[in-house]
């Protein structure tokens, strides 16, 4: 169900609907082989990283952001409507899986990393990965007759290292850590475990 949207609320579906139209095109175009699948798919971890810093009550707008714009992505790429269809489906279903898994007390920040949150983003990234790519594989692998096993490792390996590398990252950024960090506002500990330097000291 959608919560109340407000002028905020569809402001801030617009910017993640723009930037996983500009992620998914750019990586897209830059495929890497005949499998016609990125060599790593950093959109739904834009979405992943949306949805921790949301509202639960937002993140069906969020999804479906994520979602059109995904699709919106593969037919301007010229993949079709089926793959535009079904394969943003399979990342919806991702989206979630990882959204669900991580939400429970996940702060979004990794200005302080803890093992316990790494393997929770680890455990996280091969579930949802595993479910997508099953899915996308099915749907490739009918439409197109693909290679079910090269297709599925493609995709499990973009998506598994997308989100790896870019639910930290856009954490850190959505968290506000390096604007703190930039105003010299972090504790001394968070300073220093995100590896910036403490602001200096004016006589």
């Amino acid at each position: 169900m959608i919560g109340p949207i407000d002028a905020k609320a569809g402001r801030d579906a617009l910017a993640l609907a723009a930037a996983v139209f500009v992620t998914a095109a750019v990586s897209i175009l830059l495929t890497r082989d005949h499998t016609e699948i990125s060599a790593v798919w950093a959109a739904n971890a834009i979405v992943v990283a949306a949805l921790l810093h949301s509202d639960r009550r937002r993140w069906a707008l969020l999804v479906i952001a994520g979602y059109l714009a995904n699709g919106a992505a593969n037919l301007a790429a010229g993949n079709g409507w089926v793959i535009a269809v079904f394969c943003s489906a399979a990342n919806v279903v991702e989206i979630l899986i990882c959204g669900w898994m991580l939400a429970p007390g996940f702060v979004g920040r990794f200005d302080r990393p803890r093992p316990s949150r790494i393997s929770r983003v680890l455990l996280a990234a091969l579930v949802g990965s595993v479910c997508s790519a099953a899915i996308a594989t099915l749907v490739l692998w009918l439409y197109k007759g693909a290679s079910p096993q090269e297709l599925f490792l493609s995709w499990l390996i973009a998506d598994g290292l997308g989100l790896l590398i870019f639910v930290p990252a856009m954490a850190v950024l959505l968290g506000g850590t390096v604007a703190e960090a930039l105003r010299g506002s972090l504790p001394p500990c968070a300073r220093r475990c995100s590896g910036w330097p403490s602001p200096p000291r004016w006589r």
